[in-house]
């Protein structure tokens, strides 16, 4: 019976498309019958004689008493024995005994031990599940949740039907243990009822089709559960009525019909509307979304009531901030809520696309054709009857819907956009119509898809436009030619017709029976570099036919409604003449007025007249001349274009010229990117392909390596390539020159079997790439566990640093670094290291570093080839090939993470010549970020993707308008304008302007794919760009691609896919955890009244600036983030100290003796004659130890507590700094040398005239002569000199320029020029400083000093996790938010240091924090050990109002009393906050 029952279980998953649980069935039949032939298990010596005793009172049911006594017994073995023990359990003994005394109904205590034994049995021994269910125990466990006598005994069945129905799914179904579970719900606790919920879930997953007729009678109980509170239940109910859905689809169209009748849809909606209130998990919204697909596809109806439930709505928001979709005009989302998008990967956004195109019906090719399907009735529904319904379809998805299909997203999702559109637009009125023309780029959407040389697109878009030409009263075509549409169909017309005559006669094929779908052979493969161009344009499959029947299509739309319509072609707008007067007049005026007119030209211009005009070469011109060497010609330029701003009718000219340029950018853009094709091995049924997943499985997976020895490479070396190695895609050359040296080092004789190298069990042999016999041998590192990215270095081991660890001549001036020796050493053994290589490796002539990984070899071999990584590359053997090491050998330079290539020296010497070129110090200040985009480093950034030059030439003038609305007050300043602030306002524009979305989705998807940063094959534009053009991508997105190139291969793992996990574990679509970006942690404890010595200390330990820093206060017991935190907290108000002479001080007195700078901490200046002196040394080393410290909180993600100055870091950066830089740092300082540099300015303007001296002594600052001022060339507020003898020079009109130069140059310039250096020399210990250009200051600030945030009750509500008697409407939390809302920052920053350890929060804010801070209800002291209800005290008691808060820092956990009211919580919240800190202990 078993048998039969294994091959109906075999067969449905047949039926159900899942080979995984068929193979589970034929295993379990095949294990049955070899328990048959073996008796089911047999007893081990010395084990089976307390089993045979159980088992013997087990069989005695005459006496009650024994069965009770070998029962627990049993219990109690199963639960402590082990697995040895377990595995001498006969299970065809035991089990039908235990399902006998399961029926014993006149003893229900029997009943439950047997019950608890056979659960056990099934937790602790899963093979035992295949005999549970084989020898009848699901009966019993249904019948005792049918008829419900004893509780007890009920919830021990649910828990077993729980662990049976994970492999036994199927078979629970047809016993009917799906309505078993959820007859009486009710009857159960919350904990039961998950259980039974979950049981639920593990059916359906698994339900057969001869259980449907069962499984539809619980649909009405699992939609209830639907608005349950419970997110639990909710989550399992989605599951079941998801799979359950799916499976009644395959069966008939009624059964959904039937499904959909009660409040399923309603309840669906209640729960991903934002309107509701609820929230749920992207998991479970991606399953809500999927049903509500199947029952729109089968049931027209519900296509209707979605419309009227005002889903088009609900959708629009959930595309809201998602990452996967990125808008193409802007970094963005179309709706922004403010609320974290629900979609997270490509399949959700797939599935919500797919719910969209289902809404509406399917379009016929005419009009006039009317379809016989059965949701044709909808039609005159939409169109006549309810045409608001449409109305709101295109308010909130049609510029959705375009902006996705511009996006780098999936060829799927793009094809149901595109459907989706053109259901709407026939369907649409002409009024509806007409207003999506007038408030969407509809027009420029359809020009983009006729130019994108993409078969598919083209035909939808043919589609679009040939559905909107049939609206009469609308004239698209007058947009369609504006915006390029016209001209691109043209030129798809010519195409056609250049055809050979027999290409073009054959080209109407067939189309494919679902246009939206992309046949999986056809779908382009993307590469990268200038390969990747090559590869990409050939798989545009142009000379294909349905690129031919494309071409036809559109060249017969051209001429019907074109040509021989008598529209107009080639006419031009008004707006082209206008915009080429303006140009033409920039070009030869170059004032002002010309300025303003070509603005205001532009505005009114679409993309494709800009583009198609001269006016980006006439704005390169101006921008960009040839003679920028002229720095004050060059400034001139650069105020017209910021005074013309001012002087337009339109007040937003300025943004309206940078949001066109951005969409030139976009259509002439034509960047690469690398994506691998790799599916994921074993891959289960039901679940979303992952990309990540498959990405993670192929850095698991072995590569097939042939090494193969040079012809020119003998010296005695054998030839090893009749072998084929399996070799880790981590392993380093270096490791396989350990392996491989030894077997070819001997004369070249005929190879024969060698001995693997930790050979795993199964190693198969691969003889299909010869005819000879070759051999299989497997490399792996001697770790067994399947780990990847490791940093190579064990865990660190516990260092104390406290009194007796620092020596007196750790003194703060007198300290000595005494590992420069010990960092020789180390160097010498690299270089000896490197004496010692015997083999040299190379792919394709190019020879490799000794560091170098088999994945980055592997992809090297690829991109030679011309393709992307593929599983190809797994499945075939890569050749490798080698040769002796040669004396004359250099080691070439090893792969950087990611594919970085950073900017030659050379370059960046060029660079740094023609800032200096520029002038003085203000004019580098002014003009010096300028010079990359007019040098043309902008161009080379994009050079290896030979980019088209006017995509370079749209990138530098994007480059510089930023630049200009950067640096607008200097530039006027330095042009002597009077409308400084109101002109440099009018090209001040939010960040946000410069993103560009286009650009910003390819980067995203780009940063999904891990393989190829990994194997440091990804474009180069990416890195480049984002250092060179940080201003085109989001923050989060650059912070993420730093992250993933600046640090170790490990880090960027855990970044990409730890998911801040400790065991760094994830589970891949197969099934298979993995393990990875395994962080190794430094463990010190110091001594918290000698930090900034144990800090030296600590960053001088080896390996501790590549390892996590885990800091231990001596004497207190807290351990992990939260004392580390504090670490780093109280050395940030270490280095604040006065005594360190670090900053410039404003020298108002405080209590701790720290100084204070209201305008930030900036370097205070040494000038040149003291700086050999014994203060500047210090100087130089704590500045060393701060750049180690920035580094190490960028490394970690931890945070300083500095409130460091803006020019800070733009010094840190190495910009130039000047005059308005030091009235940024010090106001007082800086207003007055501005006056001393007007009136200097004023005596060389005399000068320059020819005035006598007489008249320009006269020049006076507020009324007094210069030399009443009593000014000595002596750094202002110090007593340091600025030359030699300063002291005793006296500042007159004649050295005034001199003497303010010399100020600015000691304040900003050389003056702290060493400290900065000794900064970066500590921080690119840790993290190269060219990283960091990918952000500006407020950016770095945030990365490393964290941020403040604006807090109201709603937000703390949504990024607080409440728990343990505590939920967002208890009144003691109500209570809490508002008081945390009221707080100033400086008592935010002390709750944030009680709570966290640190007191700002990370980039992000709240919900940001990790972990996640969470609220729990602290017991209240009298009420300990008392019989008082805790769900009333969590509602706010007195008892609690002597108790103080806790929190455990580790956990952004917090113990909060419930409180009477709000005013002694807050006494008492503040209370902890001030008083609470200094120590860490138990709570």
């Amino acid at each position: 019976m078993h048998d039969e029952d294994d091959m109906d279980e075999f067969q449905d998953a047949i039926d159900r498309d899942d080979p995984e649980a068929g193979l589970r069935a034929l295993l379990r039949r095949l294990g049955n019958a070899a328990a048959a032939a073996g008796g089911g298990g047999m007893f081990r010596p010395g084990s089976s004689g307390k089993l045979k005793e159980i088992l013997h009172g087990l069989r005695q049911m005459h006496d009650p008493s024994a069965q009770m006594a070998a029962l627990s017994e049993l219990n109690e073995l199963l639960v402590i024995s082990g697995e040895e023990l377990m595995m001498s359990m006969s299970l065809d003994a035991f089990v039908p005994t235990l399902v006998e005394l399961m029926q014993m109904e006149y003893m229900p205590d029997i009943m439950l031990l047997a019950a608890r034994a056979l659960t056990t049995m099934a937790d602790v021994m899963p093979p035992s599940r295949g005999a549970i269910v084989h020898h009848g125990a699901l009966p019993q466990f249904c019948q005792r949740l049918l008829t419900i006598e004893y509780i007890d005994l009920a919830e021990q069945s649910l828990q077993a039907l729980e662990k049976l129905s994970q492999e036994y799914g199927a078979e629970c179904a047809r016993q009917g243990a799906l309505t078993a579970c959820l007859s009486y719900l009710d009857f159960f606790s919350i904990g039961m009822q998950r259980v039974s919920l979950q049981t639920a879930a593990n059916i359906c997953r698994q339900l057969p089709s001869s259980a449907l007729d069962g499984a539809s009678d619980t649909a009405p109980i699992l939609t209830n559960l639907l608005s349950h509170d419970d997110p639990r239940l909710v989550d399992c109910a989605c599951v079941c009525l998801t799979n359950l859905a799916a499976k009644m689809a395959k069966d008939s169209d009624e059964r959904i019909v039937a499904l959909c009748q009660g409040d399923l849809v309603t309840n669906v909606m209640n729960l991903i509307s934002p309107r509701a209130g609820r929230s749920v998990s992207p998991a479970t919204h991606h399953l809500l979304i999927k049903l509500l697909n199947i029952c729109a596809r089968h049931n027209p109806e519900v296509s209707l009531e979605l419309l009227r439930k005002d889903l088009p709505e609900t959708l629009c928001v959930a595309l809201s901030g998602c990452k996967v979709l990125t808008m193409a005009n802007s970094g963005a989302s179309p709706a922004s809520s403010g609320l974290a998008s629900p979609i997270v990967t490509s399949e959700q956004l797939l599935e919500v696309a797919t719910l969209a195109d289902a809404l509406l019906p399917i379009v016929t090719r005419s009009p006039s054709m009317k379809s016989k399907s059965k949701f044709s009735n909808n039609v005159p529904l939409l169109t006549k009857q309810e045409p608001e319904l449409m109305v709101k379809y295109a308010n909130h998805l049609t510029s959705v819907l375009m902006q996705a299909v511009d996006s780098s997203v999936p060829q799927t999702v793009k094809m149901k956009c595109l459907s989706a559109l053109t259901k709407w637009t026939q369907l649409s009125s002409e009024e509806s119509f007409k207003m999506i023309l007038e408030t969407t780029s509809f027009a420029a959407f359809c020009a983009a898809q006729l130019s994108s040389k993409d078969a598919q697109r083209i035909v939808g878009c043919l589609d679009l436009i040939e559905f909107g030409m049939m609206k009469k009263n609308v004239d698209l075509a007058k947009l369609l030619r504006k915006e390029g549409a016209v001209h691109a169909l043209k030129k798809l017309s010519e195409e056609f017709n250049a055809l050979p005559s027999t290409v073009a006669s054959t080209s109407s094929v067939k189309r494919p029976s679902d246009a939206t779908k992309t046949p999986a052979d056809q779908v382009p493969a993307l590469g990268g570099g200038s390969h990747g161009i090559a590869v990409r344009a050939a798989a545009m499959m142009t000379d294909g036919p349905e690129y031919r029947e494309a071409l036809s299509r559109a060249d017969k739309l051209y001429t019907k409604k074109f040509v021989l319509s008598g529209h107009p072609v080639d006419a031009e707008d008004p707006s082209v003449e206008r915009l080429r007067r303006a140009s033409a007049s920039l070009r030869m005026n170059g004032d002002v007025k010309a300025a303003a007119e070509f603005l205001e030209s532009v505005s009114d211009a679409s993309t494709f007249e800009i583009l198609e005009s001269d006016a980006i070469t006439v704005l390169k011109e101006f921008l960009l001349p040839k003679e920028w060497r002229d720095s004050h010609a060059l400034t001139q330029r650069y105020a017209t274009l910021i005074k013309a701003t001012s002087h337009t009718k339109n007040s937003s000219v300025f943004s309206s010229l940078v949001r066109r340029l951005s969409d030139a950018l976009a259509s002439a853009e034509d960047l690469s990117i690398a994506v691998t094709s790799i599916q994921p091995v074993q891959a289960r049924r039901g679940r979303d392909n992952s990309a990540d997943d498959a990405n993670l499985a192929g850095l698991v997976r072995p590569f097939k390596v042939r090494f193969k020895r040079e012809s020119n490479g003998a010296q005695g070396l054998a030839d090893y390539s009749n072998n084929i190695v399996l070799v880790e895609p981590f392993a380093t050359l270096s490791a396989i020159e350990d392996f491989l040296y030894p077997r070819v080092n001997k004369p070249a004789v005929a190879p024969r079997r060698s001995s693997r190298l930790s050979p795993p069990a199964g190693v198969q042999h691969d003889d299909e790439d010869d005819d000879e016999e070759d051999e299989d041998e497997h490399m792996s590192d001697d770790d067994d566990d399947e780990v990847f990215g490791d940093d190579g270095e064990g865990d660190g081991r516990d260092l104390d640093l406290t009194n007796e660890d620092i020596s007196p001549e750790d003194a703060l001036d007198e300290y000595e670094d005494d590992h420069v020796g010990r960092s020789d050493s180390f160097a010498a053994r690299a270089a000896a290291a490197n004496d010692t290589r015997k083999l040299v490796f190379s792919v394709n002539g190019v020879v490799l570093n000794s560091s170098t990984t088999v994945l980055q070899a592997v992809a090297a071999i690829a991109r030679y080839e011309g393709i992307p990584m593929s599983e190809q590359n797994w499945e075939k053997a890569n050749t490798i090939m080698y040769r002796a090491v040669k004396p004359s050998d250099v080691d070439p330079s090893p792969l950087q993470l990611g594919g970085v290539q950073d900017v030659p020296k050379d370059e960046l010497d060029k660079i740094t010549e023609a800032v200096a070129e520029l002038g003085n110090r203000d004019v580098r200040a002014a003009l010096g970020s300028f010079v990359p985009a007019l040098s043309d480093a902008v161009k080379d950034a994009v050079a290896n993707e030979k980019s088209s030059a006017q995509f370079n030439d749209l990138l530098s003038i994007l480059f510089v308008l930023h630049e200009i609305g950067v640096s607008a007050s200097q530039i006027l300043l330095l042009d002597g304008r009077d409308e400084q602030v109101t002109a440099a306002r009018s090209v001040s524009l939010p960040k946000e302007s410069f993103v560009h979305g286009k650009l910003t989705g390819k980067l995203t998807r780009q940063l999904q794919d891990t393989i190829t940063l990994c194997s440091s094959t990804t474009p180069t534009w990416c890195t480049a760009l984002a250092s060179t053009c940080p201003w085109l991508f989001p923050f989060e997105l650059r912070l993420k691609m730093f992250k993933c190139v600046s640090f170790s291969l490990s880090r960027m793992l855990h970044h990409l896919h730890g998911d801040g996990s400790d065991a760094g574990a994830v589970t891949t679509d197969g099934g298979r955890e993995i393990r990875i970006g395994r962080l190794q942690r430094q463990k010190v404890r110091v001594n918290r009244n000698q930090i900034f010595e144990s800090a030296r200390k600590v960053f001088d330990i080896p390996n501790t600036l590549k390892m996590v820093l885990e800091v231990e206060f001596f004497e207190e017991v807290g351990t992990g983030t939260g004392p580390t935190l504090e670490f780093f907290t109280l050395l940030s108000k270490q280095f604040k100290r006065r005594k360190l002479q670090l900053w410039r001080d404003s020298g108002i007195a405080n209590e701790e003796d720290l100084v204070v700078a209201p305008h930030g901490l900036f370097p205070a200046p040494m000038a040149a004659p003291r700086m050999s002196g014994k203060t500047h040394a210090s100087r130089i080393k704590n500045f060393k130890l701060l750049g180690q410290a920035i580094g190490k909180v960028l490394q970690d993600g931890r945070m300083l507590d500095l409130p460091l100055a803006p020019a800070f870091y733009r010094a840190l950066l190495g910009r130039c700094l000047g005059l308005q830089d030091l009235i940024e740092i010090d106001p007082g300082l800086g207003n007055t040398l501005r006056r001393l540099d007007a009136a200097a300015n004023e005596i060389e303007n005399m000068k320059r005239q020819g005035l006598p001296e007489s008249t320009w002594k006269q020049v006076t600052v507020d009324g007094a002569n210069i030399e009443d001022l009593c000014l000595t060339f002596v750094v202002p507020g110090s007593s340091v000199d600025l030359i030699k003898g300063g002291s005793d020079i006296v500042v007159n009109e004649v050295n005034l320029r001199e003497y303010v130069d010399a100020v600015v140059e000691a304040c900003v310039g050389s003056g702290v020029a060493s400290y900065f250096e000794s900064i970066q020399a500590g921080l690119e210990e840790v993290c190269p400083v060219a990283r960091l250009r990918m952000f500006d200051e407020a950016e770095l600030d945030t990365l490393i000093c964290g941020q403040g945030e604006a807090w109201t009750p709603e937000l703390l509500t949504d990024c607080i996790t409440f728990d343990h008697g505590y939920n967002a409407q208890s009144p003691p939390i109500k209570n809490f938010c508002d008081i945390l809302s009221s707080f100033t920052p400086e008592q935010q920053r002390a709750f944030m240091r009680f709570v966290t350890g640190a007191p700002r929060l990370p980039p992000g804010g709240l919900a940001a924090l990790q972990p996640r801070l969470t609220v729990v209800c602290k017991q209240p002291a009298p009420a300990v050990g008392s019989s008082s209800d805790s769900g009333n005290l969590s509602a706010g008691t007195p008892l609690a109002d002597g108790d103080l808060p806790s929190a455990m820092t580790c956990a952004s956990y917090l113990k909060l009393p419930p409180y009477s009211c709000k005013e002694v919580m807050a006494e008492r919240l503040r209370y902890a906050m001030c008083e609470g800190q200094g120590s860490f202990d138990l709570s």
